[in-house]
């Protein structure tokens, strides 16, 4: 108990704080890293809190526009996210049975697409074939030269463990004639050198030659001068000079009467 004394002053007065040994009393250091402790305690469950959230907001915003192909979950995955209340079940019952429609989906895609391209390679193979057999007459020709090596390249394929197939026919004939844009270049080329040989009055496009064509390339060359220099308009006027030349003199000329 305080009390005063005569001049008004308590007992306990300017005597020096001792405090007390039952562990009621804490400093006032000890009071403040209690409190920061408990500050970073509580931004710790905070921060926790955000995080989690953040998880559960893009896994319901990736449920909402179908875009769970980024993330395929096991069974035991979808039940750890229930268990940690991250997603509900009616939640991991949908993306579970989405992954099954997907991967069902992607399985019919491939059956599907393995079907086409193999109809796609047997038309490309049948279309190829019939080309060769447009450019080669005696292709088909049981006995003829070229069938015969056809066939031995044939056989040869078969043998290293090519199917017996018409691809491994095409293979075989390609073998032996080569691209077949190259065999029907080969053989333009050919028909075109054996009409200008023949000295066919047509280009070997079909068409007639024109005028000055049908002279040589000397004559071609002056009257090509005269009409650039004005002498003649066009090659009209030349022809209908050169109607009235003697034919033994452009004969002599090489020209073709």
């Amino acid at each position: 108990m305080t009390t005063e004394n005569d001049e008004g002053k308590s007992d306990n007065e300017g005597q020096k704080f001792v405090p007390p040994k039952d562990g009621s009393w804490l400093p006032r250091e000890r009071v403040n890293e209690m409190v920061g402790e408990a500050k970073d305690l509580a931004r710790e469950a905070r921060a926790e809190l955000e995080r989690e959230r953040e998880a559960r907001i893009k896994l319901e915003a990736k449920l909402e526009q179908g875009n769970t192909q980024e993330k395929v979950y096991t069974r035991a995955e979808l039940n750890a996210l229930v268990k940690d209340e991250k997603i509900s079940s009616d939640q991991a019952d949908t993306i579970w049975e989405k992954q099954l429609e997907e991967k069902f989906e992607r399985r019919l895609d491939e059956k599907l697409n393995a079907a086409l391209n193999s109809s796609n390679a047997e038309t490309r193979v049948t279309t190829e074939l019939n080309q060769y057999r447009e450019l080669v007459d005696d292709l088909d020709k049981v006995g003829s030269e070229n069938r015969n090596k056809v066939e031995q390249e044939y056989r040869y394929l078969v043998g290293i463990g090519q199917p017996y197939s018409v691809a491994t026919e095409l293979a075989a004939v390609r073998t032996v004639f080569g691209p077949v844009e190259k065999l029907r270049k080969a053989k333009a080329s050919l028909s075109m050198e054996s009409h200008q040989e023949t000295g066919g009055g047509k280009t070997g496009t079909g068409k007639t030659p024109e005028f000055q064509d049908t002279l040589t390339a000397r004559r071609k060359e002056h009257y090509q001068k005269m009409i650039d220099d004005g002498m003649y308009k066009n090659w009209d006027e030349v022809k209908e000079e050169l109607k009235y030349a003697d034919p033994k003199v452009m004969r002599a000329h090489g020209e073709k009467v």
